[in-house]
């Protein structure tokens, strides 16, 4: 009889490797460690091994039982652990095959609070927030030794748009004071973990390990390693994750546990991408269906969310990262694409577990109401199924619009006033995630033709609206690039240190750079600082827009933040009179911030006559009346 001892912290992560020797039974249990206080008292466990037929496991710490194995294929045993959910410690597990015996040290480690910093906030990112958006592969490559690593399917070749660059988590963690100092709260970085594809594996969202970190960015510790210095430095990490699909070379899509963890492409071929195919009531069942089960793309197979055990896989695999790195937030891909009543489960669960981490799911859709379904809205009875929130296509869309067409009634900024103006089917729009791009979507600059006043004006308003902001890394260095997905993610001026211009140094800064930076660390300092109780208490208002100007503001305690976009070639007149009920001392309103082709700000502002600069942006602090507040205030 062969008998040995093998911690479960020990088992290799990323890149799949058997062991060579003949006396390992199990070389991977999913999850690697576990927590308590995750809201279950049972523990989903996969072994992998190379031959495990007729294996078994038993625990030999007392107290706790192993279920049958329910895996279908002789690389796996897949088997429930029941556990007291306040357990911490070492379990200890034999794997048996005949005479061979295997014991594995398993960990269960104490659950860290993920609760918000703000003991007054309702969740760990909130309306005072700004979010810099990432793409690790193109940011910053800090690491040249990690570049091309053996076992990985895709060599780097940097001259390839939609090759691997080299960008790593080295590179983030270097660039954390860059992002701090243009006055961000958060940083989203879209996915890390493993995506060993033969080819288009930098952007992460065909994955291959749903525990392991991509070597070419770096390890698992220092991707926890950099979490833990982003929360020092006062930053909110958000981690991307992807439950619809995998990368067709995912070892579990290749030698899968069961036949039906996924969906057969024969049968459901490519989804039609159709999101209101789902709530639509004159939807047939046959379009709903393969809207959820159809693959996003052939090389991404779609999992099937209904097995219980996908199902289960999914949600502890969120609780792991969250635990494991101590994130703030989730990005969820896709999320419409996800079967409802999988997306039902997790947010009851994870809500539970971690009940302040913020989680929003990716909605790309062009009808509010349709975006609206997704988010705690006021349709639903279920809101503990719901994400707290969603990524807001459509204030994107009335920005990207509306600043290249002529104003009109409905044309122009009045497109974000009619998108605002269905808030109403929301319960929180204040925590919907705005933006002008991303890394889906043509560079913003270069959809505005490169007018700069065009750019700054829509990160004006995008900062000052309602909602939790995001912008994706290099607009602050006007980059322009439009058409596909490789070129939109180009590489930050500064990606490599063999060049020598960086956007990282001060001193190399281009004067667009300089500018750029300026106009958004003002408006974030403004958002998340100087005035975040403005955006996490104050009562929004929005002036219906009049011949070229939206101006929109948010009621405080004692003054009044009044913001307006002049996007109209001359010089126009905003009324202001419109505001008599707020009862405004004007003769003391402040000017916080503005931009325009000259800088020239308010040309006159006489009493209620207050014109504005053509393509000008502003933004004043406006005092309450003396008189008003000494007849409010408490005796």
């Amino acid at each position: 009889m062969s008998l040995f001892l093998v911690s479960g912290s020990a088992f290799a992560q990323g890149t799949e490797q058997k062991p060579k020797d003949t006396k390992t039974l199990c070389y991977r249990i999913d999850p690697p460690n576990w927590y308590n206080k995750m809201g279950r008292d049972t523990l989903q466990l996969l072994f992998y091994g190379k031959n495990l037929k007729n294996a078994s496991v038993r625990v030999c710490t007392t107290g706790f039982i192993l279920g049958k194995n329910r895996s279908a294929s002789s690389s796996y045993l897949l088997q429930d652990l029941m556990l007291n959910d306040t357990f911490t410690g070492t379990l200890v597990l034999e794997i048996s095959q005949g005479r061979k015996k295997q014991m594995v040290n398993y960990e269960i480690l104490p659950k860290s609070d993920l609760s918000p910093a703000d003991k007054n906030a309702r969740y760990t990112l909130s309306p005072s927030d700004a979010m810099y958006l990432i793409m690790p592969d193109r940011f910053k490559n800090a690491d040249m030794g990690n570049d091309a690593v053996a076992g990985m399917l895709e060599a780097p070749d940097k001259k390839d748009p939609f090759g691997r660059h080299g960008g790593d988590i080295k590179g983030i963690r270097e660039g954390l004071s860059y992002i701090k100092d243009m006055g961000y709260t958060s940083i989203w970085c879209t996915p890390l973990w493993e995506n060993n594809q033969p080819k288009q594996s930098y952007h992460g969202y065909a994955c291959t390990d749903h525990y392991g970190i991509d070597p070419r960015f770096g390890s698992l510790d220092e991707y926890v390693s950099m979490s833990e210095e982003a929360r020092n430095q006062g930053l909110k990490m958000v981690v991307d994750l992807v439950y619809n699909h995998t990368g067709h070379k995912h070892p579990l899509y290749e030698n899968p546990v069961d036949t039906n963890w996924f969906h057969h492409y024969s049968e459901k071929k490519i989804t039609n991408y159709r999101l209101a195919t789902i709530p639509d009531p004159y939807a047939l069942s046959g379009d709903r269906a393969l809207m959820e089960q159809g693959w996003f793309v052939k090389e991404m197979p779609d999992l099937n969310q209904s097995n219980p055990d996908v199902a289960q896989y999914l949600i502890q695999n969120t609780l792991w990262w969250l635990a494991k790195a101590q994130l703030a937030g989730i990005r969820v891909d896709t999320y419409p694409y996800s079967e409802l009543a999988f997306l039902s489960e997790l947010n009851h669960r994870l809500k539970r577990v971690f009940p302040g981490v913020f989680l929003f799911g990716e909605t790309w859709e062009v009808a509010v109401a349709t975006q609206a379904v997704y988010a705690p809205n006021i349709f639903s009875g279920d809101l503990l199924g719901k994400p707290h929130s969603v990524t807001d296509f459509q204030v994107c869309f009335a920005l990207q619009k509306g600043l290249n067409e002529k104003w009109n009634w409905d044309g122009g900024l009045s497109r974000l006033y009619y998108t605002l103006a269905a808030d109403y089917l929301y319960l929180n729009p204040e925590y919907l995630v705005t933006f002008i791009d991303n890394h889906d979507i043509d560079r913003i600059h270069g959809q505005y033709g490169k007018e700069i006043w065009k750019t700054k004006m829509s990160l004006g308003l995008l900062s000052m609206t309602r909602g939790i902001p995001c912008i994706f890394y290099g607009t602050e260095t006007l980059m322009s690039k439009t058409g596909s997905h490789g070129d939109i993610r180009e590489d930050i001026p500064g990606f490599n240190r063999e060049v020598q211009r960086s956007v990282f140094d001060s001193a190399k800064r281009l004067a667009h750079e300089k500018e750029m930076i300026s106009w958004i660390s003002s408006l974030n300092t403004l958002r998340t600082q100087s005035h975040a109780a403005f955006f996490t208490g104050g009562k929004r208002f929005q002036m219906v827009p009049t011949e070229g100007i939206y101006a929109a503001g948010i009621k405080g305690n004692t003054s009044v933040i009044l913001y307006a976009a002049n996007q109209s070639d001359t010089l126009q007149e905003l009324h202001i009179s419109t505001l008599a009920e707020l009862n405004l001392d004007l003769s003391k309103a402040r000017l916080l911030l503005q931009s325009g082709d000259s800088n020239a700000g308010v040309v006159e502002r006489k009493g209620n006559n207050w014109k504005l600069e053509a393509k000008g942006f502003y933004v004043w602090e406006i005092p309450v009346k003396e008189e008003l507040l000494k007849e409010t205030s408490p005796k």
